[in-house]
């Protein structure tokens, strides 16, 4: 199995965010794009690796909100959140690059999750893809 929006990348684990949900609880993941290149976000339930929803984020992809179903497995539960990106604009024949990650607390989240395409002046903002989870 692959990583990334179009699934066929491999994961570097250094750069994967992990969202805790207890049991009874469920997560909300709310996504910001603020970049100039074609940048994505995946989320992966932790145990199966499987996406969990459709690739968030700009160059035509949405942006909207995401919220788990509360979690009745009985155990507590992991989502890996992963950001990817390519060199420039929407090509689709570009290769997905996976982003690295920042884990930086960010005002009511839970877990604030932001990734770095490094198109911008300096390439260290970590603003290009941002991933907020509130757990409740």
């Amino acid at each position: 199995m692959g990583f990334g929006p179009d699934g066929s990348k491999q994961l570097d684990e250094n750069n994967v965010g992990v969202a805790h949900v207890p049991k009874g609880k469920r997560a909300r993941f709310d996504f910001y794009a603020h970049a100039s290149w074609e940048n994505a976000a995946c989320i992966y339930e932790g145990s199966s690796d499987q996406m969990i929803t459709d690739p968030r984020g700009n160059e035509g992809r949405s942006l909207d909100s995401f919220t788990t179903l509360v979690n009745t497995t009985g155990r507590d539960q992991f989502f890996k959140v992963t950001g990817w990106h390519k060199t420039g604009s929407y090509y689709g024949q570009r290769p997905w690059i996976q982003s690295r990650m920042s884990n930086t607390p960010s005002g009511d989240y839970t877990f604030a999750f932001h990734f770095e395409d490094q198109h911008d002046l300096g390439g260290e903002d970590f603003q290009d893809l941002q991933v907020g989870v509130i757990v409740f």
